[in-house]
């Protein structure tokens, strides 16, 4: 049996995450034992209820900085399990996995989940020892697993990976889940309409167009349509507090996000949310970050399939069939939408066997660690110089509020002797006129 490592920030509801228990539930298929490593959250019992699992929990916090306390604890508790391979599925991971992969010299998988470009670099922007990490990191990793070819080359570009480490393979859905639901038949005109999304900041333009396209439908073809929300994070309370109504109920995290699309007409949203909606036979509207709402249709999805359903590479709005399209073609284009993907989005791990043993004299870059390297001591002595620069700017300001509180004190000595002398002048007055006859 082999052993399996995978790691993960933690188990909430994410494309990230549903794919992960989609990936372990076919690891258990094949009888692989797999040890997940992650913080606990909502998907905790899905993952629970899976055979050949062991969960272990692990808090893996993003910092600028090894935690070599945590980094030992994981040799501890792990390094007497012989494991088969490691699977990395995000990048603060990689501070604590690294050393233990690097001791125990484990073959490993890195995932490339994001599509939005430039992650890699926004990482080493604000955490300047991935600029160390990354090299290493990407350079030694058996295979680099890549959702769509933009993601993979700008990562192949950004580190200068052979492109034999590379494999695009496109998120994926596990279909034999997927025939456990029974699906609800669509009304048209549209009744139930589902938002997916996680709520954080980069989803905001993604979030408020979903909510726009729906209020428009709502207000000027059917009047019955309800919208359910599901998804949390940093501004969910936020578009609660500014949306929720009689027709808009936010129902936050739920664990079993294919019961809900499959009792929904419409499935609004982006990226992994809007594969699976194809596959429960949905009505799918990619709600891209950039604000663009698009009817996802059989002349479309293979270009929409290229960017992960991201809506990136979708210019002009696709919907307005919506408003115009019968029960028969709705049917007959959800119906073709299933059978795409479910031809070209199967979930398949035969991958693994191509893995290979560990070997980081084989693809170490050198050249790029020590490119990282000067580009550190250089981050390092432009702040040194910026300090000295502001220490002198500062002296500088010290000096001057020196000099004006001298000037302060010399004119409130005078304003004293002003007031002494006018209030004498005051008593003369007086003096004068009362006691000098």
């Amino acid at each position: 049996m082999k052993n399996i490592l995978i790691c993960l920030e933690q188990l909430d509801i994410g494309g990230v995450e549903t794919f992960t228990i989609s990936q372990i539930n076919e690891f258990s298929k094949k009888k692989y034992k797999c040890y997940v490593l992650s913080k606990k959250g909502i998907l905790y019992d899905k993952l629970a209820s899976i055979s050949n699992v062991e969960f272990i929990e692990f808090d893996f916090k993003l910092g600028n900085y090894i935690d070599y306390k945590n980094v030992k604890f994981l040799m501890k508790k792990l390094g007497m399990i012989k494991f088969d391979f490691v699977i990395i599925h995000q990048f603060p991971c990689i501070l604590y996995m690294l050393p233990f992969i690097f001791k125990y010299k484990i073959p490993y998988v890195v995932y490339l989940h994001s599509i939005i470009p430039n992650t890699c670099q926004w990482f080493m922007d604000h955490y300047s020892i991935f600029k160390i990490l990354f090299p290493i990191y990407f350079g030694n990793a058996n295979k680099i697993v890549a959702i769509t070819s933009d993601t993979m080359r700008e990562n192949q570009c950004l580190f200068c990976i052979p492109k034999e480490k590379y494999l695009v393979i496109n998120n994926c859905v596990d279909f034999s889940e997927i025939s456990k639901y029974k699906f609800k038949n669509i009304n048209v005109p549209f009744n139930d309409f589902l938002l997916v999304s996680r709520f954080s900041p980069e989803k905001r333009n993604s979030i408020d167009c979903a909510i726009s396209f729906f209020k428009k439908y709502r207000d000027e073809y059917n009047k019955n349509a309800k919208l359910n929300v599901i998804g949390n994070g940093s501004i969910f309370e936020e578009y609660v507090d500014r949306y929720s109504s009689d027709d808009i109920l936010f129902k936050g995290a739920v664990v079993d996000s294919f019961h809900e699309m499959a009792n929904s007409d419409v499935v609004l949203g982006v990226d992994r949310c809007i594969l699976e909606a194809l596959a429960l036979k949905r009505v799918a509207l990619i709600c891209s970050y950039s604000g663009v709402v698009s009817f996802v249709t059989p002349e479309i999805i293979e270009k929409a399939a290229l960017c992960n359903f991201s809506g990136n590479n979708l210019k002009s709005d696709k919907y307005k069939l919506l408003f115009t399209a019968n029960k028969e073609d709705i049917q007959k284009i959800t119906l073709e939408n299933y059978d795409y993907v479910k031809k070209k989005f199967s979930i398949n791990i035969d991958f693994f066997a191509k893995i290979g043993d560990f070997s980081s004299e084989k693809f170490i870059n050198f050249e790029s660690l020590f490119n990282s390297l000067n580009s550190i001591c250089k981050d390092i002595e432009q702040l040194n110089n910026d300090c000295a620069k502001y220490f002198n700017q500062g002296q500088e300001l010290y000096a001057l509020l020196e000099t004006k509180d001298r000037e302060i004190a010399q004119l409130n000595d005078k304003i004293i002797n002003i007031e002494k002398k006018t209030f004498k002048g005051f008593l003369r007055r007086i003096y004068r006129k009362f006691f000098i006859r």
